[in-house]
């Protein structure tokens, strides 16, 4: 927990219990037992009131920002946040500004620290369960099924409605998260590259990827698994894997002949050499 945050929650302080509610007994039996509590909200009847979710008592369990989402069925959104706090657990947080995959299968994530605005009109619970104004919180922002964040050219329009500029609070907005990225890598993004269906049709997570010297240029290989099947092998534009996968622009820079490997999407890759045999 940080070391200028304390807690005053109602976990901390028990009230007294004629002054809680099925809510704040629930809140308060759940952060006990699994170390947060969902609130779930259904979509209010005008465009722009979707359906949202958030989290309460990560701050008290885990010292952690408590999780802001919209924008689907809130049941769906739940899972979501459930998901996030297992991976905070583990030891992986969500950081503003920075894009994050593995949390929503098939999406890109990001988190930006939640409004006043959002405290009014979404989280407004965690006042009372806090008993203060001041609860960290974030706002877990997905990308559309095209990579594409709210604010990026080529997102749809709904895509604000349903995850709320007034929420939020931008970041800085660079690399995979600026308004047109940029292109890092030294091929065009029309290059062909290959995959595996299950990356593709299935959103199995991009583990190992190899750059394999080529006559007329290079074999790129982003899989799953350090040998994937050649019946499995499949050609893809590489703009669109990397627009899905924004974290792979950070091996831009490979070289010719390197391999690089990750546990899961959630762990920086590790470069070596590739040594190819006739199984790869």
């Amino acid at each position: 927990m940080s070391p200028t945050w304390t807690c005053t929650c109602m976990v901390c302080v028990p009230p007294d219990p004629a002054d809680m509610d099925a809510i704040d007994r629930r809140a308060v039996a759940d952060v006990k037992r699994y170390g947060w509590h969902i609130i779930l909200i259904p979509p209010g009847e005008e465009p722009g009131e979707p359906a949202f979710a958030y989290s309460i008592g990560m701050m008290h369990s885990l010292g952690h920002p408590e999780i802001l989402m919209s924008g689907q069925p809130s049941t769906l959104l739940g899972g979501w946040i459930n998901e996030i706090g297992e991976q905070i657990t583990a030891g992986y947080p969500l950081v503003v500004g920075k894009v994050r995959e593995g949390v929503v299968e098939g999406f890109a994530v990001t988190a930006e620290p939640v409004t006043a605005v959002a405290r009014d009109d979404a989280v407004g619970i965690l006042r009372p369960f806090y008993r203060r104004d001041d609860v960290p919180a974030l706002q877990c922002v997905w990308a559309s099924p095209a990579g594409h964040f709210p604010w990026q050219a080529g997102a749809p329009t709904e895509l604000e409605l349903r995850q709320p500029p007034s929420w939020r609070t931008p970041c800085e907005r660079s690399g995979a998260l600026a308004v047109r990225p940029d292109w890092p890598f030294p091929v065009p993004g029309d290059y062909e590259v290959l995959t595996t269906w299950q990356v593709i049709e299935e959103h199995a997570p991009i583990l190992v990827v190899t750059r394999v010297p080529a006559q007329g240029g290079d074999d790129w290989l982003f899989s799953t698994h350090e040998r994937a099947a050649l019946a499995d092998l499949r050609q893809i534009h590489l703009v669109h894997l990397v627009t899905l996968r924004p974290t792979l622009r950070d091996l831009a820079d490979l070289p010719p002949g390197w391999r690089a490997v990750r546990a899961t999407p959630l762990d920086p890759w590790q470069r070596s050499l590739f040594a190819e045999d006739s199984d790869n």
